[in-house]
């Protein structure tokens, strides 16, 4: 049986391509409250699967069992930083960056032992393994926007 994080991952990446899909072809879906296009959102998506992966690698690198630990701060500034770059991505663009990214960091993840997940999950960060955490948040948001594009 698949370990819990490994199909959560599955089905929200499942999610996620069908949502960035429905992006790429669509013109029509409102922005977020804070301004935040479907496009903005999957190439933030894209983002930080990326850079998971690039924690993941770099520990591996450096014979570290975990990847460095970011402060809240700066993972607001990367946003901060960075929201306008994705916001310039067309949707056919984000929609590429993210599954690619996703399938990416999944098929990584899904390659870490038993040990390395109970190690994750003792030190309390499950986003590094579990990518839904982050990514059903922001596809709900996205879907939102549909919802209330509809009702107008």
């Amino acid at each position: 049986m698949a370990e819990p994080h490994r199909v959560r991952n599955e089905q929200s990446r499942r999610r996620l391509i069908a949502v960035a899909h429905r992006v790429a072809a669509s013109s029509s879906v409102r922005e977020t409250a804070e301004g935040w296009s479907p496009s903005t959102i999957l190439g933030h998506l894209a983002h930080w699967d990326r850079f998971v992966l690039a924690r993941w690698h770099h520990a591996n690198r450096t014979g570290s069992v975990l990847p460095v630990v970011l402060p809240d701060l700066l993972t607001g500034l990367v946003n901060e930083a960075a929201a306008p770059q994705w916001a310039a991505l067309s949707p056919a663009a984000a929609a590429t960056a993210v599954i690619e990214a996703a399938e990416a960091v999944d098929h990584f993840i899904a390659g870490l032992s038993a040990d390395v997940v109970a190690t994750i999950g003792a030190d309390g960060r499950w986003a590094l393994v579990d990518r839904s955490l982050h990514r059903i948040p922001h596809l709900d948001e996205i879907e939102r926007g549909w919802v209330q594009s509809a009702g107008r």
